[in-house]
């Protein structure tokens, strides 16, 4: 099992190089029917990075978490410029 930084459908390409399953933690929160649209041959429809967390349909405890200022979790891709339109 491959983990860690697949967070586009080159590094889950790449990925399957090295092992047989490959875990999109992130990439599923920013694109829940990422692999559905890897299937479906739907890979222009992939969004790769976080425009508006609100459509994430995460709890909102786990929202204030991304975007608190020094969170011990992993960056999503985007969600930097969502902190500066928060701060705004």
């Amino acid at each position: 099992m491959v983990v860690s930084n697949v967070l586009s459908v080159e590094n889950a390409v790449e990925a399957l190089e090295h092992g047989d399953i490959v875990a999109i933690g992130r990439t599923a929160l920013v694109e829940p029917e990422f692999s559905k649209k890897i299937k479906e041959n739907r890979i222009k429809e992939i969004d790769t990075n976080v425009y508006d967390i609100n459509k994430l349909s995460l709890p909102e405890k786990l929202v204030e978490r991304f975007l608190m200022e020094n969170t011990p979790l992993p960056p999503l891709p985007g969600i930097e410029k969502i902190r500066e339109n928060i701060k705004k």
